[in-house]
């Protein structure tokens, strides 16, 4: 039997500054309006379905703050400001956060809201938003506040509470009693969202498993030399982290925590981020849990066997001194089409592609023993690029697979206790689910410097505690090492360096260094200037640069998450400062090479009325030129021409083009007489017939410089 277990994980960071009880951003109280419970709610109307889910500690505690009332939410209490009093710095923080979401799916749906976007201008700048200043009324501030916490509810709670249903029926024109009836609504889901998951693992019906305290990397936390076994030359912070205690607190507390809400000790524990090493295992065994899960790369790389479905699609035990511990793999290709591919996808065809891709799987695998593929991703932040939040996706995959017989969902305990594993691994391979390596939270400069300034608040803290011995139970003491165990989350270095970009990237620094300062105003110390300077840097505003070879298969599709993963990327969605938004033809440009081509994807958006677009990419100084017809094929004509002596010839190069959800090109730069380490400039050109719509970049060239021989050795070695 073939048996399929879903694990959702559900996490956020600790936003709230524990001097001053203020939660600086708004994500635990909005994805807990539109994703923690509903979850449930879809679960529990196919009851052949079970599922996993993983609530991390630091989320637990934020939503029973607002439970209780312990919290000052900024965006909260700006919501509930009355809009004829407030203040031009409150209109100013209106007009900029409250647009902070979907677009697509969650503001253009609702034509007021469309409507005050456009009022404010889709590109956020001084002069735009010294406009909307003099045009907004008290009233559209008013509905501003209204939609942008009304729109994050889940369809279910906008289509089955009345009075929500009768707001966006209603569209406009808002009164403050009904601008406090929707916070208020949403208190009243929060209050529900962690005594619904004890109610239905008691049923049987899901598993609730844990995370590490604050969500660390814990083979970092352990000792930062552990990155070094999948990128031997990663350049490492200047202080080496080994903080072994911190680790057992974070894994103890974590299973306390889950006592406290659940009544009973967690059988399996999510390693943050599926980061683990052989090191950590003797801190997980020791803490009583039964399981652990991480990605199919640690598996291979832990096993150095030829990748296989039977040996992916099984339970292995880890035999240690310390006892033993079972440990699962993630098959990261189905876990990455629902968080990264699906949801572009019409849901039923994407509900069939996913259960044909297990029957092939089946088909494949030994008929003498049961297979347990898991599905784990993350369960709150895909869903918001879904239509309807996911709901149609959701429904129709659990409908479908209670139908089917030969698949069956289970719970990852219940699979491990009805089928013992056989197989052992005798040294576990220390990486993550992201490329099987820790570069996404160390080795960057910026990622490096947070190391630091933890290392350095660290051992301030433990000095003082030294020199001030009749504290160390304290409970300032305490409230100085909880802010420590807060900064060793991995979220913060999620944010640092070139990897990712979100229009809060600048918070998500201030409230780390925050959380670090106030371990130094607790004991009454100065609090550092290191500590009062930025880490994030000032980047490049237009475009992000390669940052490894890449490879990726030209089929017009995504064939993975991580074929693309090391490109530069061009967001035509975020061109100019961090809030500038456009309409463009192309929503993103990603850009890589190998050794002897450049490879380009443009995720378009081409209205079906506009026939006869080609795209034609200028590369310089060379004066070369491609020209590729934008059309629905897996195989696209790519001419290919060349100045030579002020004259364009045309040469029949094997170059390759393919569209069918994505634009992806590959062209032989050395062809090109372009070689390896010189520094080119790419143009991009949308023409319909000699009409120009579109130009990316919309001002200039990318300057990418083609890598050498030793591109990749020399990319983690470079200061």
């Amino acid at each position: 039997m073939l048996y399929l277990s879903f694990l959702w994980h559900m996490h956020q960071p600790y936003y709230k500054n524990l001097l001053t009880g203020e939660v600086y951003l708004p994500w635990v109280r909005l994805h807990g309006i539109k994703d923690y419970l509903d979850m449930l709610i879809i679960l529990e109307k196919y009851p052949k379905i079970k599922a996993n889910f993983n609530l991390v500690p630091s989320l637990i505690d934020q939503l029973e703050d607002y439970r209780e009332g312990k919290v000052k939410d900024i965006y909260l209490e700006i919501s509930r400001k009355d809009a004829e009093e407030l203040s031009l710095e409150e209109k100013i923080f209106i007009l900029t956060k409250f647009f902070t979401l979907n677009w697509e799916n969650m503001l253009k749906i609702y034509p007021r809201y469309h409507e005050l976007l456009i009022k404010r201008g889709e590109s956020l700048n001084q002069r735009s938003l010294s406009q909307a200043l003099k045009i907004f009324t008290s009233q559209d501030f008013r509905d501003l506040q209204v939609w942008f916490n009304l729109s994050w509810f889940d369809p279910y709670f906008k289509e089955n509470i009345p009075e929500i249903r009768e707001l966006i029926k209603k569209g406009r024109k808002f009164t403050e009693e009904e601008k406090n009836l929707v916070l208020d609504k949403q208190i009243e889901i929060l209050k529900q969202i962690l005594p619904k998951y004890k109610e239905m693992q008691e049923k049987g019906q899901i598993e609730v498993s844990v995370s590490p305290y604050y969500h660390p990397i814990m083979p970092l936390l352990l000792d930062s030399d552990s990155a070094k076994e999948a990128l031997p030359l990663i350049k490492l912070p200047s202080y080496r982290i080994q903080f072994p205690e911190d680790l057992s607190w974070q894994i103890d507390s974590a299973v306390k925590n889950y006592e406290k809400q659940f009544g009973k000790k967690p059988e399996g524990i999510w390693p943050s981020e599926g980061s683990v090493s052989e090191a950590i295992l003797p801190f997980i065994i020791k803490s009583g849990f039964n399981w652990i899960a991480t990605d199919e790369e640690i598996l291979w790389r832990s096993l150095k066997k030829p990748k296989s479905e039977e040996l992916l699609y099984q339970v292995y035990f880890l035999e240690r001194k310390e006892g033993n511990l079972n440990i699962i793999f993630r098959d990261h290709i189905l876990s990455d089409l629902i968080g990264f591919v699906y949801h572009r996808w019409d849901y039923k065809e994407a509900v069939e592609d996913f259960l044909k891709r297990i029957k092939k799987i089946k088909e494949v695998l030994p008929k003498n023993k049961n297979y347990l593929i898991p599905v784990i991703l993350d369960g709150e932040n895909a869903w918001e690029y879904y239509p309807r939040d996911g709901w149609d996706f959701l429904s129709y995959l659990y409908e479908r697979i209670s139908q089917e017989k030969e698949i069956l969902t289970i719970t990852i305990s219940e699979f491990i206790k009805e089928n013992p594993p056989r197989e052992k691994i005798d040294r576990l391979f220390a990486g993550s689910w992201i490329n099987g390596n820790f570069s996404i939270w160390i080795g960057d400069e910026e990622k490096n410097l947070s190391w630091d300034y933890l290392y350095r608040t660290r051992k301030s803290l433990i000095e003082f505690l030294k020199e001030n011995p009749q504290i160390k139970d304290s409970e300032e003491a305490k409230l100085s090492w909880q802010n420590i165990y807060i900064a060793e989350g991995s979220d913060w270095n999620w944010w640092y360096g070139p990897e990712h970009i979100s229009e809060n990237n600048e918070e998500f620094d201030k409230i780390y260094r925050m959380h670090l300062a106030n371990v130094y105003i607790i004991l009454g110390r100065e609090v550092p200037d290191f500590l009062k300077i930025p880490i994030l840097t000032q980047r490049l505003s237009k475009y992000l640069l390669p940052t490894a070879l890449i490879n990726p298969e030209i089929d017009g599709k995504i064939t993975n998450y991580y074929e693309w993963v090391g490109a530069g990327i061009l967001d035509l969605t975020k061109v100019g400062t961090s809030m500038h938004k456009v309409t463009s033809l192309v929503k993103k440009l990603w850009f890589g090479f190998n050794l002897e081509n450049i490879f380009l994807r443009l995720d378009l958006d081409i209205p079906e009325e506009k026939k006869g677009i080609r795209l034609v990419i200028n590369l310089f100084p060379k004066e070369a030129k491609l020209e590729i017809p934008v059309e629905k094929s897996s195989s696209l004509l790519v001419r290919t021409w060349q100045k030579q002596k002020d004259t364009w010839c045309e040469f029949p190069l094997p170059n390759k083009a393919s569209f069918i959800k994505i634009l992806e090109i590959k062209f032989n730069y050395l062809n090109l007489g372009i070689g390896h380490g010189e520094e080119i400039r790419i143009n991009l050109v949308i023409k319909e017939n000699e009409h120009i719509l579109e130009e990316i970049p919309p001002q200039g060239a990318l300057k990418i410089r083609l890598p050498n021989p030793d591109y990749e050795a020399w990319q983690w070695s470079a200061i």
